[in-house]
């Protein structure tokens, strides 16, 4: 299984997303993944330090 940079296992995983979203994802220079994973601990009530 693949690893952070920490060293912690991460999952690989594909999503979809339309067109007007994958604009607006470019044209805002979002990490996707980041993104997806900030929220997701949001959801999940974890709080996490950083930018």
């Amino acid at each position: 299984m693949p690893k952070t940079k920490h060293g912690k296992p991460f999952k690989v995983k594909t999503i979809t997303v339309r067109q007007d979203q994958a604009t607006f994802i470019e044209e805002n220079c979002i990490n996707l993944s980041r993104f997806i994973q900030t929220k997701l601990d949001e959801r999940m009530g974890i709080k996490r330090g950083g930018k």
